[in-house]
């Protein structure tokens, strides 16, 4: 991997779940790393539900492999400015020091 192709930061957050005072459950996402990226457009995901249709872009990211701070499929991912959810973590190589993930788009609303 080339370090000059990571020209993105992105920032990682994790949920955090507190309790609230009628017993139920809240949660928040709070920052918790940021490194620099590779992200490139992959698949686009089409399918049709209650006679709507959904398209779903994938990205595939690509960033340095650093000690503590190791990407999580529960991790939201702030990505300029857009809300993301890690989708699945291909591969993480410690000896070339690279980690590969998919992510999509957080839907508003």
């Amino acid at each position: 991997m080339n370090p000059g192709e990571l020209r993105d930061a992105i920032g990682f957050y994790s949920l955090t779940r507190t309790r609230t005072s009628r017993g139920g459950s809240s949660g928040a996402y709070e920052f918790v790393f940021e490194l620099m990226a590779k992200v490139v457009p992959g698949k686009t995901l089409t399918s049709v539900e209650n006679g709507k249709m959904t398209v779903i872009q994938l990205y595939n990211v690509t960033v340095r492999y650093e000690d503590g701070m190791i990407p999580k499929e529960d991790m939201q991912v702030v990505f300029e400015g857009e809300k993301y959810l890690i989708k699945n973590i291909k591969q993480v190589d410690t000896r070339n020091r690279v980690v590969f993930f998919m992510m999509t788009k957080v839907k508003q609303g």
